[in-house]
């Protein structure tokens, strides 16, 4: 015999009542913490916030929100800019981190992140967010840098 579940959504129109009549929960997990209600077609939180009536339409948001701005020139390559945070921490720490990510945050500024393996994971050691070309910006903490 099967069971009739009720699942309530509150979302920006108060409540979404979404029914399944298998027995189980209609709520599909799909990407992190978005879900598919397949009874109103849409996407949404656990709340029911932010509906998206198609996968591709969230996607599409998704990735406009997370894209990297567009930079200006730099006169450092991504690798440059990796190699030097790496030789600045390890000036300051005495030991160099195994593994440095640039990304752009806006047109001039880059994050850098250093990271490093313990026990076979890779572990946080600093982000430093300067200037592109002039290397001067500040740490994780606020703290002013100027890496070279």
């Amino acid at each position: 015999m099967h069971g009739l579940s009720v699942v309530l959504v509150l979302g920006v129109n108060k409540v979404t009542s979404a029914l399944s009549s298998n027995g189980m929960s209609c709520l599909d997990k799909i990407v992190s913490d978005w879900y598919y209600i397949p009874e109103v077609n849409q996407l949404c939180d656990r709340n029911g916030n932010r509906r998206y009536s198609s996968y591709d339409e969230y996607r599409e948001e998704f990735y406009a929100e997370h894209a990297e701005p567009e930079r200006d020139p730099c006169i450092y390559t991504d690798e440059e800019l990796a190699n030097i945070a790496a030789d600045y921490y390890e000036s300051i720490h005495g030991s160099r981190p195994v593994r440095a990510y640039v990304k752009a945050v806006d047109s001039t500024t880059v994050k850098i992140s250093l990271l490093d393996m313990i026990n076979g994971y890779e572990a946080f050691r600093e982000n430093y967010f300067v200037d592109q070309n002039t290397l001067h910006g500040t740490d994780h903490d606020g703290n002013e840098v100027q890496l070279r």
